[in-house]
């Protein structure tokens, strides 16, 4: 029950802010702006309900090293998923906050915006596990300091190709 409204509150708060814009329609459609803009909050915050869901159920039943990695795909899943519907609308992907890092965007020919969400959310799943838990979730199965080793490499080798293109000057979408 409180996965489901901190869930609901992170939703609110985080389509609040994102789509806060739409409330200067106000200037031409009154009120009217208001209703659209809590209609298109609350529409996206059920997506983020129905993930806190599917994690607190994967929670209870999967190991933490599958988490790792299941979490970061789930939240992928729907930022893919919420961009469908009358309310549907790709606002707030975090792949696009990285529009400024230039070697770790390039990575993005392969895998997406979509793809570099799952790179924001796996960097921040160890995170959360090394602070919250110093790794107590996954310590029995595979000793923690493996995984962020692998989550680094990971890392390195998608900054490194971005260093790469942008190094040579060539254009990532003519290989």
């Amino acid at each position: 029950k409180s996965a489901l409204l901190y869930s609901a509150i992170f939703g609110f708060t985080y389509f609040g802010g994102i789509y806060f814009w739409v409330t200067s329609l106000i200037r031409w459609i009154g009120l009217l702006g208001y209703v659209a803009y809590l209609a298109l909050v609350l529409y996206q915050t059920i997506y983020i309900v129905f993930l806190g869901y599917l994690i607190y159920i994967a929670a209870k039943y999967l190991p933490g090293y599958v988490l790792l990695f299941l979490i970061p795909g789930m939240w992928t899943g729907i930022e893919w998923l919420r961009q469908f519907g009358e309310f549907g609308s790709p606002g707030g992907i975090i792949g696009f906050s990285q529009y400024l890092n230039l070697p770790i965007i390039q990575i993005a020919r392969y895998i997406s915006v979509y793809g570099i969400s799952f790179l924001i959310m796996l960097v921040n799943a160890i995170l959360i596990i090394f602070i919250t838990s110093k790794g107590r979730l996954i310590r029995k199965i595979i000793d923690l300091k493996y995984l962020i080793g692998f989550v680094a490499v990971i890392m390195i080798l998608c900054y490194s190709y971005g260093i790469d293109v942008l190094n040579k000057g060539r254009d990532p979408n003519k290989g």
